[in-house]
Order: structure tokens, then sequence, then C-alpha cells
């Protein structure tokens, strides 16, 4: 709700989402009297029991984040079991990058060496300092295996521009006095709105911008088309224009008689 919220009804497009994991033991959420989940229980929107080793219930989609991370606070640290589930939904969700989120522990360079697709870590400042395997020794190593900002690999753009996935058609009889309609069709964002030009013969009819029209006499023997002009707040206005409809005629065209 929150992702669709800035991102369609806001229109907000440079944002990089985080879906955050952690590092909870197996039996959480499962062993009586832990007061790490009872305290959820009964609570409307608290949690159900779960599995901590199925990070998969989780997952918000592949649509819905940028980058997976996990965190590291337990004692036993950077089990190999945490990075092979992070990499295998990672990979199942079209190959998001991974991070580590938050951790009182910097990885040693033989645990970064088994976990090579985290691209960072964030460490709790004090808290990882006066960490038993970290201090001075410990961040000079990290940071010495670890390169500058200048080096470091960039999202791509994002593309916001407007196109048409299904094309907008024109419904109805093309004939004097009947309505026509258009179906702007879908495009490559949410939440987009629409302005309309009709056209008759290639040329545009002055003041036909609503979502119908009803051709005139003016338009006998002459293909009508809409431009359909697509606006959405944070991208550039993407156009479409219909196929051209058969010519205007003054009755309803049935098919020649015998």
């Amino acid at each position: 709700m929150f992702h669709d919220y800035l991102v369609k009804t806001k229109g907000l497009t440079n944002i990089v989402w985080v879906w955050d994991v952690q590092d909870l033991p197996d039996d959480y959420g499962f062993a009586d009297g832990d007061a790490k989940f009872d305290r959820y229980e009964g609570v409307p929107g608290g949690l159900a029991e779960y599995d901590a080793n199925d990070w998969r219930r989780f997952d918000p989609g592949k649509d819905y984040y940028d980058v997976l991370a996990v965190d590291y606070y337990d004692l036993d640290k950077y089990q190999q079991k945490y990075y092979d589930q992070a990499t295998s939904i990672a990979a199942e969700d079209g190959g998001k990058p991974m991070i580590i989120g938050e951790t009182f522990y910097l990885p040693t360079a033989a645990q970064q060496a088994a976990a090579p697709d985290y691209s960072l870590a964030m460490p709790w400042g004090a808290r990882t300092w006066n960490a038993e395997n970290t201090g001075h020794d410990g961040m000079a190593d990290f940071y010495s295996r670890s390169i500058g900002a200048s080096g470091t690999p960039r999202f791509a753009t994002l593309d916001t521009s407007l196109r048409p996935t299904a094309q907008p058609t024109v419904h109805g009889t093309p004939r004097l006095g009947a309505r026509l309609t258009v179906d702007p069709g879908r495009w490559s964002l949410d939440d987009t709105t629409f302005t309309y030009q009709w056209r008759a013969g290639g040329r545009d009819v002055p003041g036909a911008t609503a979502s119908s029209y009803t051709p005139r006499l003016r338009d006998l023997g002459k293909r009508v088309t809409v431009v359909v002009t697509a606006h959405r707040p944070g991208a550039a206005d993407g156009t479409a224009t219909t196929a051209p409809t058969r010519p205007v005629t003054l009755f309803a065209h049935h098919g020649r008689r015998r």
C-alpha cells in the first residue's frame, strides 16, 4: 500500500525500495513463551506463526522492491543458510542486488568470500566498533576490501516514458449522426489520464476533444482517427493514434445486396 501510494498516486520515481529480512533463530514464532513473539499475539495486524527460515512468505513481489537486504544481529553471525536463502529468492525475483542491511559484526574476509553477492554492509556505529570481532583492526580490514563511491555501480535510470502496451481503438459505425467512442488502450504506467483529438481525413476536427465524436456532413467520405495523449505526474506525455475507420457514410453499411 505504501509503495503504491508513493509511486502510483504521488508519481514518485526516484525511490530505491529495499526489502529487509533478519537472521532470526529457527524457532522464532514457534517457541512457547518467546517474549519476542508473544507480544504480537492477539494484536490486530500482529504476526501469525511462521518459519524463520522461509522468507518467501514475506516477499512483497519483484515489482515492489529493488534490493534484498539481510540483517545480521545474532552471535552466530554469517551462517551460510541465510546467504543461500537470500540468493535463491533474489534470483527468483529477477536477479535483485543484495546487501547486508544492518549488522553489529562486519564480515571477515572469509565470510565475505563465502557470500560474494553482498554489495555493501551497513554497520551500527559504536556497537560495531565495540564488537568482539571488529574494533580498529576489524574496521581497517573490512574497509581495505571495499571500494569507494566512485567505483560503485549505479542503478539504471527508471524509465518513466509513457507508451502504449495496447493500442487505442475507435468503436462504433462511421456514419453520419452515429456516435463514435475511443478506448485509450493500456499504457506502460498506472494512474494515467488522457486527452483526445479527433481527426477526419487526416486533419484535426476543431473542438473535437472529448472521448466521443459524432461525424458530421463535412466528414462524409473521410476516415476518422483519434490522437490519444497520455499524462502522468513525473513522466513525459506519450501519444498514440488509432487505426483509421472506414470512410464515413450517409447510411449504415450493410454490404451489397444480390
